[in-house]
């Protein structure tokens, strides 16, 4: 058995789809910079069923299946890359 690479132990690393790293996937943060977590039904939002973005509502099988993509694998590369999403997304109104 081969060890897991360095990146995967990494709490901010993408979390894997595969179902061998399921249960030790990272969160990861959408593109409204909210934490989608691994439970056994899936990713969930950290604002599901209370924050404004009704895409959040749903869980999502796999980090592709979010609907507020794209995804990333920590808050603070969401929070560097704000200023050029939002050149890119302007007029964008969400989920």
């Amino acid at each position: 058995m081969s060890e897991v690479p360095e990146e995967m132990l990494d709490p901010d690393a993408p979390a894997g789809s595969a179902p061998s790293l399921r249960s030790r996937a990272a969160p990861v943060w959408c593109v409204h910079g909210v934490r989608w977590q691994h439970t056994d039904v899936g990713y969930v939002a950290d604002d599901a069923m209370v924050g404004p973005h009704v895409g959040h509502r749903d869980s999502a099988m796999e980090v592709g299946a979010i609907p507020c993509q794209p995804t990333y694998a920590s808050y603070e590369v969401w929070r560097r890359t704000a200023l050029a999403r939002a050149a890119n997304l302007d007029g964008y109104q969400g989920l």
